[in-house]
């Protein structure tokens, strides 16, 4: 499991069957493989062999392992590099309070705003640890902030001098209301739960 010190670089790459393999943590390039694991046009089978494709720098000399091995590294990278358990299920009342597509342009202006920072231009470049740290430490008082405050708030009793501000508070609910029921960790989830299709289709590239 990964850790964020001051003290130390962070180590990208782990040592595979004798081979070190190195993993590309570019913020941007995980924010990808969030979003191809919530595109229906791909199997099961195929969000992962892309997964791992984008993921991995050295992806064509692991290419040819089997079924099994390539799940579980799979698995590894997830669990080890972007602290995601898929073997674990998320807790049923876990609240989802923003989503990375939905938000990007909430996300993108609360940066700029808060540390000067193009996030377009950091595409490649700003690690994902680096970029997970900055967003959930924003100010209170940016938008992304705001945004989640008013989703996770609870509209207030009404009584007879709080009309105006409950209006006010569903209303805001309303308009930044999430679309998606899924989150990434949920839809990555769901692969495990289908190890059986996806060793199907794995099994079918030769």
């Amino acid at each position: 499991m990964s850790s964020f010190l001051l003290t130390s670089d962070f180590d990208d790459s782990f040592l595979y069957k004798g081979q070190v393999l190195h993993v590309d943590l570019s913020f941007d390039n995980v924010l990808r493989v969030f979003e191809l694991f919530k595109d229906p046009v791909f199997s099961d089978g195929e969000k992962i062999e892309i997964a791992l494709e984008m993921l991995l720098i050295e992806y064509s000399s692991i290419q040819h392992l089997s079924t099994k091995d390539l799940y579980t590294l799979f698995l590894y990278i997830f669990k080890e590099f972007l602290d995601m358990d898929l073997t674990q299920q998320e807790e049923a009342d876990s609240q989802k309070v923003y989503d990375f597509e939905q938000d990007a342009g909430i996300i993108y202006a609360s940066f700029l705003r808060a540390y000067q920072m193009d996030l377009f231009e950091q595409h490649g470049k700003l690690h994902w640890r680096k970029f997970l740290q900055l967003l959930t430490h924003l100010d209170e008082k940016s938008k992304f902030k705001e945004v989640i405050s008013y989703r996770q708030m609870k509209v207030p009793a009404p009584d007879k001098h709080n009309q105006e501000y409950r209006d006010h508070v569903m209303r805001m609910k309303r308009m930044y209301r999430l679309e998606q029921e899924i989150n990434e960790q949920q839809a990555l989830e769901q692969l495990d739960k289908k190890f059986d299709n996806v060793a199907a289709f794995l099994k079918t590239r030769g």
